[in-house]
């Protein structure tokens, strides 16, 4: 079955997901619905809303390893869009995270180096 059939399918398993609590797993779904997405052709500006709701919800659920690797992917979409050098983290102030240089000391300081290469690529 070609990849865009199976883009709706981690949509729904992202929001069943949520309706019984299973915010990890949510997560996930939502990483492989905007892969997948992204992938399989789908309209950009589609793409962008769809990761700008899911970071909403990521963030105001704690995700934060789903939320900064669904961020890193909505400013790569964003630059393709034609809007580089917009920040994502900036629409979604959690607090100690406010923009890339924040996410990119929390990685420092975590030691997440995926994150990371992520966000330097991305700047």
């Amino acid at each position: 079955e070609p990849v865009q059939s199976s883009v709706v399918n981690f949509l729904r398993l992202h929001q069943e997901a949520l309706l019984v609590g299973d915010i990890e797993f949510a997560a996930i779904s939502s990483k492989g619905y905007i892969h997948h997405g992204f992938i399989s052709g789908s309209s950009l500006a589609t793409i962008e809303r769809e990761c700008a709701a899911i970071s909403l919800e990521m963030m105001q659920s704690n995700q934060m390893h789903g939320l900064f690797w669904c961020m890193n992917h909505h400013a790569m979409i964003m630059a393709l869009n034609g809007k580089q050098g917009r920040d994502p983290f900036a629409v979604y102030k959690n607090g100690s995270i406010n923009n890339y240089h924040d996410a990119l000391a929390y990685a420092e300081t975590t030691g997440r180096r995926r994150l990371m290469r992520a966000i330097y690529s991305n700047r």
